[in-house]
């Protein structure tokens, strides 16, 4: 099932309200919960590229058959493709650290137990033999890790929403939770998780009133 995704744009100077649209095909084997946030953070990132591309440089050669939509695409996938290409350094807690640090034990020790059958792909976590891991492996484990603890099943992906999510509610600024999410601008941040910031926005008034009683 396709989704049909709908941003309405007022337009600055006319103060007309257009409409822009696409389509979204969800992943194979999400449930209908799953879909159905999937579908919403999608909506989100695709009401931010529409936007943005009213002032973003290097657009590809327009056409007579060239939509906005299909120029607002064209947006969000270089975004994608440019976090996907590109290195930053961000700060790990010190458990983490420990964590990592008995995992490169163990990794030095299997790489040399594998002899000859090791594949040097240079990633820190691996398959069998030191190769890359299928997408759909980590998406299994996800799985059994949720119904073994319970839990309504997730994807990978929403563990970046979950982590970021928390480091709003915990009060991290905005630019900093922005630059460890990798997104240029920090608007991108709050366009997405908007409804979170209002959450954190009544708890801050809420602790201000504290302060005076």
């Amino acid at each position: 099932m396709n989704y049909r995704i709908q941003v309405k744009i007022k337009d600055r100077g006319s103060g007309e309200i257009k409409v822009h649209s696409t389509t979204w095909k969800p992943p194979v084997g999400l449930t209908p919960k799953q879909t159905e946030r999937e579908v919403v953070l999608f909506a989100a990132e695709y009401e931010t590229a529409v936007k943005a591309a009213e002032t973003a440089s290097g657009e590809p050669t327009q056409s007579p058959e060239t939509t906005f939509s299909d120029y607002a695409l064209w947006w969000l996938k270089r975004r994608k493709d440019e976090v996907a290409t590109s290195y930053y350094v961000i700060a790990i807690s010190d458990k983490l650290i420990v964590v990592l640090t008995e995992y490169k034990a163990w990794y030095e020790e299997y790489r040399v137990m594998c002899g000859d059958k090791w594949e040097n792909s240079n990633r820190l976590f691996i398959g069998e033999y030191g190769g890359n891991i299928y997408p759909g492996t980590i998406n299994m484990w996800m799985k059994k890790i949720c119904r073994s603890a319970g839990l309504e099943e997730r994807t990978v992906h929403s563990l970046r929403h979950t982590n970021i999510t928390m480091q709003i509610a915990a009060g991290v600024p905005i630019v900093t939770v922005a630059g460890r999410a990798g997104h240029a601008r920090t608007s991108t941040t709050t366009d997405i998780y908007s409804h979170f910031l209002k959450t954190a926005d009544r708890s801050a008034a809420q602790k201000i009133e504290e302060i005076f009683e």
